[in-house]
């Protein structure tokens, strides 16, 4: 688990990072280079047309649990206006877990 500084909004079926004075928490993993062409996919950012894209790969710090200092991590932030509810918790899976939107929760979660 870590965390880094900004506001988590909720865009319907998914999270997304946005600049902001909170924290958002979250989880970071070591993947070999060759799986950022698959993220940058998945998360809708085009390295050729960083404007045109969902999202934007930026390198952020990142205070891991446990760990004085900072890491600097690849994070997917949303560059558009919003009027997207803010996740005042700043954990889409804790979020995730409270609500559910009636559904049962998910023991994995």
């Amino acid at each position: 688990m870590g965390t880094t500084s900004g506001k988590l909004i909720h865009l319907g079926d998914y999270p997304a990072l946005v600049p902001g004075d909170g924290t958002v928490i979250g989880e970071l993993y070591e993947l070999p280079l060759a799986a950022l062409t698959r993220i940058d996919e998945l998360e809708g950012f085009d390295p050729a047309d960083p404007e045109g894209s969902l999202f934007l790969r930026v390198e952020r710090p990142v205070q891991l649990d446990g760990h004085s200092e900072s890491e600097l991590a690849l994070t997917y932030l949303w560059p558009h206006s919003s009027q997207a509810p803010v996740l005042e918790e700043g954990d889409w899976v804790a979020y995730l877990q409270r609500t559910r939107g009636g559904y049962a929760p998910v023991p994995w979660l």
